[in-house]
């Protein structure tokens, strides 16, 4: 019994791995090597956000991974956030270039800019 639920364990495993790899692959093919534009990710952030520290990681590690070094930007968006999760965000943006805190008013500014530009 014990031999037969390892078997099926394992095969689970071998698919599952399977089709990471095909996945992979899939990926690396849908990459476009001269893509010289710049992909922003807003992150809004409102009232006290426990999780704040463990979405900026996540979202630094996807940007890190699926730009592969292009320009990219993180913006942690202020729609009321607490005095803690806004020390938070600025350490982020401190420790990381591309991550920047702005206020609602400054994002509006920011897109008003870009939008005359």
């Amino acid at each position: 019994m014990l031999e037969v639920a390892f078997s099926i364990f394992t095969s689970c495993l071998a698919a599952l791995g399977l089709v990471e790899v095909f996945r992979f692959i899939l990926f690396l093919f849908s990459l476009k090597k001269d893509n010289t534009s710049e992909s922003i990710l807003i992150i809004p952030v409102y009232g006290k956000d426990e999780k704040i520290e463990i979405k900026l990681r996540s979202e630094i590690s996807n940007v890190n991974w699926y730009t592969e070094g292009r320009h990219r930007s993180i913006i942690c968006l202020d729609l009321g956030m607490d005095k803690e999760t806004r020390k938070i965000c600025e350490i982020f943006s401190q420790e990381y270039d591309f991550i920047e805190s702005c206020s609602l008013a400054d994002f509006n500014k920011i897109m008003e800019q870009s939008i005359i530009t």
